[in-house]
């Protein structure tokens, strides 16, 4: 046999041994792995980084399985940083779904999306990212996922008594970095303003200071590029082959078609529990589920006007998908249901990369 396929095969058997001894823990205890995301305390919270570097090994043994699209300069750069510091690479991915995973459990305790305070949203935000390997890479789109985390906590805490003004303008702020990062993320901005007239009115300062604060970043890299006028050409092109049409092909591999079906899945399933999720909330509440329930509509249409016939741009999902799994947990009165759940989707760690 090749010595590729002996390396591959023991690059795959040791992803595998990480996962099964995970599976095996939350098979051996009941409640094992949930009973220590179960309450909300800073030492527990910062058991979500191993658990982030766990799902996430096979980025340091394997660097080169993912196969990142350009969706601009920074990804290029990024790829060269994947593929020569792969130690650096594996703890710089762990550490943004760290910082998601803290974000989104923050996100739901100070704006009592849930009714019970737990780490689970964390918890299966990490499981559930780590699972797919088409997002197993840093890039512009995975930062945005951090991004885009600080945009909806910055704009639920809008509401008719603190106003918008002071806010605003950060939302406004982080959906330029967006846009900076990957342009067809701007199209949040009308995501924005139809959350606003949700959560109060909307006001024509309202819409300036958003705009306001959008164009701050192309406002400062636009006097950057100025300074090298070399680069303007380039500049344009890398952000004008950010956009186009989808092509609605069908997917190339088993890993892409799995990925698809398991995402449709879960759209479904948000849908189907979306009553059951707002039941026994105020209506605040249910207007900030709301919002974050929006999220995917814009990244489905993102994903339309990028053009990119990859699946890369659906990881902005991963945050409704990991509340509505929390939230779902929650409600079975069975911990062994639970344990089940979390059961079911580090298997699907462990086949992904077996099925490309």
């Amino acid at each position: 046999m090749p010595l590729c396929y002996v390396s591959t095969a023991i690059k795959h058997a040791i992803r595998c041994q990480v996962f099964i001894i995970i599976l095996l823990l939350s098979c051996l205890n009941k409640e094992c792995v949930l009973k220590i995301f179960r309450k909300n305390q800073f030492l527990r919270s910062l058991m979500l980084l191993p658990v982030a570097l766990l799902l996430n090994i096979n980025v340091l043994i394997n660097p080169s399985a993912v196969n990142i699209l350009h969706h601009s300069r920074i990804d290029g750069m990024l790829e060269s940083f994947r593929l020569d510091m792969p130690i650096l690479h594996w703890i710089t991915l762990s550490l943004i779904f760290f910082a998601a995973a803290i974000l989104i459990n923050r996100m739901v305790i100070i704006n009592r999306l849930s009714n019970s305070i737990t780490l689970y949203p964390g918890l299966f935000f990490i499981v559930l990212i780590s699972a797919f390997p088409v997002f197993g890479a840093v890039s512009s789109l995975t930062i945005s996922t951090v991004l885009l985390l600080l945009l909806l906590s910055n704009l639920m805490y809008i509401n008719a008594r603190s106003g918008v003004v002071d806010k605003i303008f950060n939302v406004g702020l982080y959906l330029g970095l967006m846009g900076l990062l990957f342009m067809p993320q701007l199209i949040f901005f009308f995501m924005i303003v139809a959350s606003v007239n949700m959560l109060t009115t909307v006001k024509r300062r309202t819409v300036f200071n958003l705009i306001n604060g959008t164009l701050i970043p192309f406002f400062l890299i636009g006097l950057a590029v100025l300074l090298y006028a070399d680069q303007i050409t380039d500049f344009k092109a890398m952000y004008a082959n950010q956009f186009g049409f989808v092509n609605f092909s069908v997917p190339q591999s088993v890993e892409q078609w799995v990925t698809l079906v398991v995402i449709i899945l879960y759209v479904l399933l948000v849908l189907l529990t979306y009553n059951s999720v707002i039941s026994k909330k105020s209506i605040q509440s249910i207007r900030k589920i709301n919002v974050l329930s929006f999220t995917i509509l814009f990244v489905i249409m993102i994903h339309l006007i990028s053009g990119i016939q990859s699946l890369h741009t659906l990881v902005l999902l991963m945050p409704v998908f990991a509340f509505y799994t929390a939230e779902g947990v929650l409600k079975f009165k069975k911990e062994t249901n639970a344990e089940l759940i979390l059961i079911l989707l580090v298997i699907l760690g462990i086949v992904m990369p077996f099925v490309g």
